[in-house]
């Protein structure tokens, strides 16, 4: 079944004449199947166009037909045997796609049956089910047979027949059922179950979703035999009941006002028996309740062809109620500008400017009264984490995870309720939503930013700081400067926040450090620290996430970072006085540790190298680190980077495999001469950079398991010029290469660089030796072509040695190589191993014509 729908958010709706367009090969099933189907369908009261046999005559499709599938909501294609051995039913199926391409071209069509967005935010969902008689196998078979003897007849249209091909491939993507598995009344019941449409339009309050329910609503009413519009249903459920809804649908759809209800499980009877066989129209705006659905609008008491509208600030209801075709609102502008251009109305420019200025400082209340209903409808703690507007999405998972819960489970109510959206995999938050926490956070002490939970201007967060005038209120302070500027202060302001949670503070130099810290501390993020230590007398326990970067002075103090139990996140990037990292063991929950550009740092403790939950390490640029943890076990670790760690000597040994490892990085560590050989116990490493490395003279033997490794890069490592023949399996990808200015080689490593290195000679021998295994040799493709730019020795007497080759290569380009000579076993290697090498090019290589006579 595939629909036609129009974007739920055009202002100009699609009128169809009938609900359903039939397509089928007639002398198969019109007498069966389609004919009971169509049957169903009429009784139902659902407009199902079937053609007239008789309209038949000749190869081209009528006009009448071409018509009637522009004009049905729905098509449905009984697809039989023979279905495709049938010019006119092709012609058919090429309309039916080429009006659900038009739809492609604007909106994503995602195939299982989910939301899909398109990237100007309007969100369509496509049902889609193909009828089915026989095997798909049998189906796919005889259609191919079909389009080959339509493609043979002698007067086809290349363009037309091109079309066809290409309907059918489309049309075998779509989601099918094989009506050969159940009974036939079953397959139409449910096919009269899809036609009917569920569709639920959600996002913050005000946006506009009655609005675009309304004109749906009024643009299509004439096509039902009853309808309803209910509007206002939380606020009519909450004054004066569910019942009241009950009777309100009652008597629009079946007229009768002046009927008496017992209980609401009485009215949901009448509804299902007195609507049961109508089609019917029914918009429910401003759902907030999931029974508000079940006991107005449940899916199975309404009429074929019936349209169910549901409006709701909470997306989870409709995902709850099995409405599976969704359309978010995300333009909240829309209710700023009618709100505020009503008021604006009349007056003059300075008199806009004024007031413009004014909502950027206390927003319009009726915008804000609008907005906080979706607030109001939060739990405490999802207010709490709205609040603290101050954290990133992924600084209040962090926080949130530290303290045991969920961070997924916590944000999603937000996303449900619209006041965080997702965009481009990124969470985000509308301007106006953002005002309406800073409005919540304002009223609670209009005149005195003392005594709010949380400092979100930088206005106040500075008049709180400067004249210590802070109280235990506070949880968060947000403290982001314009522009950089020098903040004189006592320091003591801290010690009155007994409940303070959230500090950031960015772009200001303070005179001083503070004195006091509060225990109750879960984030403390200072960009430029002032001063040597954390206060002494602060108790760290609660505290989440440590980021103090570009902090000049600042060291770690031994006797505090021991009590960060909960501690999951550190950055001391750019500390430029840290020379030491002391011992870690008390931080065992430690996820993250960023040290970059430390530039005095010589010492990482060797606790470092056990930290089960690290996740995370990267101390690039710190080019005085001399000691760094000898052994390591990290078995959550992704990520490692020491790059530019120029005074590092060695690379840690591996004790045990590390199955989390996807990257290393250790570019530019000159004094590091050779990898440990337990460097293959990082058996999940993907990608590995050793350029410049240049005293690294050889790699251990153990990297052959590295069976994940994609990328390798080996630039200017110039004492490693025969260390591919240590390479001995490669089982994955395909390919190998050697480029002119940056030679690689690939197979399940995407990239070798060795740039710079002069190779005297190359065999295939030296990268897959004749011991090894098959089932461990290179795989299906070799490309020498540029080898010759990248190095004068090896163009001069080279020669192709194909001997040791895995039987599963298939193709080997040598093109434009100096070649003095093939192997002189190459010929009988490749004629009698080789059965799959379909390609062998020696185009432009000085090869004698006797060289090149292999016959493959």
């Amino acid at each position: 079944m595939i629909t036609n729908e129009e974007d739920p958010s055009s202002t100009c709706i699609q009128t169809w004449v009938y609900d359903v367009f039939l397509s089928f090969r007639g002398e198969e099933t019109r007498e069966g199947f389609t004919g009971n189907l169509y049957n169903t369908l009429h009784q139902r009261g659902v407009r199902t166009f079937i053609d007239d046999e008789k309209l038949k005559r000749g190869e081209d499709i009528s006009p009448t037909l071409l018509k009637a599938i522009e004009e049905s909501r729905v098509s449905i294609v009984v697809f039989s045997d023979n279905y495709a051995n049938s010019s006119w039913c092709l012609d058919e199926l090429v309309t039916i796609m080429e009006s659900l391409t038009e739809l492609e071209k604007k909106f994503h069509i995602n195939k299982e049956r989910t939301l899909a967005e398109h990237e100007k935010e309007s969100d369509i969902d496509m049902e889609r089910a193909i009828l089915s008689e026989h095997e798909e196998k049998s189906d796919i078979e005889e259609t191919e047979r079909a389009l080959t003897e339509h493609e043979n007849k002698s007067n086809i249209d290349i363009e037309r027949m091109n079309k066809w091909r290409s309907a059918m491939h489309e049309l075998s993507n779509l989601s099918g059922t094989h009506v050969k598995y159940g009974y036939e009344y079953q397959f139409n019941e449910k096919i009269i179950r899809d036609i009917s449409s569920r569709l639920g339009v959600h996002g913050l309050g005000g946006i506009g979703k009655t609005t675009l329910a309304r004109a749906v609503y009024n643009d299509i009413a004439n096509k039902f035999d009853c309808k309803s519009f209910l509007s206002n249903v939380r606020e009519t459920s909450t004054k004066e009941g569910l019942l009241q809804l009950q009777k309100t649908l009652l008597g629009d759809t079946l007229g009768d006002k002046d009927f008496s209800l017992t209980d609401v499980k009485e009215g949901m009877e009448r509804i299902q028996h007195g609507l049961l066989q109508k089609k019917v129209l029914i918009v429910l705006d401003d759902v907030d309740q999931l029974e508000q659905l079940q006991m107005l609008v449940e899916k199975d008491w309404f009429g074929t062809g019936s349209t169910i509208i549901v409006t709701t600030r909470d997306k989870h209801l409709l995902t709850a109620h099995d409405i599976d075709i969704k359309y978010e609102m995300k333009q909240p502008a829309i209710l700023a500008l009618k709100i505020i251009g009503s008021d604006l109305i009349g007056k003059g420019m300075d008199e806009w400017k004024s007031t413009l200025e004014k909502y950027e400082r206390v927003p319009n209340k009726d915008i804000q009264s609008i907005l906080r209903i979706s607030y109001d409808n939060l739990d405490e703690n999802e207010k709490q984490i709205f609040l603290d507007k101050g954290m990133s999405v992924e600084t209040c998972k962090k926080v949130l995870k530290g303290f045991g819960f969920h961070p997924d489970s916590a944000i999603t109510p937000l996303l449900d309720k619209s006041i965080l959206l997702l965009k481009e995999n990124t969470l985000w938050m509308h301007d106006l939503i953002e005002e309406m926490g800073r409005e919540i956070v304002r009223q609670e002490s209009p005149t005195d930013p003392g005594n709010r939970t949380r400092l979100w201007f930088h206005e106040d967060a500075l008049q709180v700081l400067k004249e210590n005038s802070g109280s235990e209120k506070i949880e968060g302070i947000m403290l982001s400067l314009p522009y950089e500027e020098t903040v004189e202060w006592s320091g003591e302001v801290f010690e009155k926040m007994k409940n303070l949670r959230l500090l950031v503070i960015e772009n200001a130099n303070f005179s001083k450090g503070p004195k006091h810290l509060p225990s109750s501390l879960r984030v403390l993020d200072w960009k430029n620290y002032p001063s040597q230590s954390l206060p002494t007398d602060f108790d760290p326990t609660k505290l989440v996430i440590l980021n103090l970067p570009h902090s000049s002075d600042f060291t770690l103090n031994v006797a505090v970072i021991k009590r960060c139990e909960h501690l999951i996140f550190m950055d001391l990037s750019h500390c430029a006085s840290l020379t030491n990292v002391p011992n870690l063991s008390g931080i065992p929950n430690l996820e993250e540790l960023y040290l970059d550009y430390c530039s005095k740092l010589e010492n990482v403790h060797r606790s470092v190298g056990s930290l089960t939950k690290l996740v995370k390490l990267s101390a690039k640029g710190c080019y005085n680190l001399k000691s760094f943890p000898s052994k390591i076990y990290l078995p959550s670790l992704e990520s490692l980077n020491l790059r530019k760690c120029s005074s590092l000597v060695r690379f840690p040994d591996v004790l045990e495999k590390m199955e989390s490892i996807r990257f290393i990085d250790v570019e530019e560590c000159t004094a590091i001469r050779k990898l440990p050989t337990s460097f293959g116990s990082l058996i999940g490493l993907e990608k590995l950079c050793l350029r410049k490395c240049i005293c690294l003279s050889s790699l251990p033997s153990s990297i052959v398991m590295l069976k994940n490794l994609k990328e390798l890069d080996m630039g200017n490592c110039t004492k490693l010029q025969k260390c591919l023949k240590m390479f001995k399996r490669f089982d994955g990808q395909s390919s190998m290469s050697f480029e002119s200015t940056e030679s690689t080689v690939s197979s399940h490593l995407n990239l070798i660089s060795l740039n710079d290195q002069s190779i005297e000679s190359y065999s295939v021998t030296d990268m897959v030796s004749p011991s090894q295994s098959p089932e461990s040799s290179f795989n299906s493709q070799l490309d020498l072509a540029s080898l010759s730019e990248s190095s004068e020795s090896f163009s001069a007497n080279a020669q192709l040695d194909l001997v040791s080759l895995s039987d599963s290569i298939e193709s080997c380009s040598v093109s434009q190589l100096d070649l003095v000579s093939l192997n002189e076993s190459t010929e009988s290697v490749v004629t009698s191993k080789y059965l799959d090498l379909v390609l062998l090019n020696v185009e432009d290589c000085n090869l004698s014509d006797e060289d090149c006579k292999i016959n493959i």
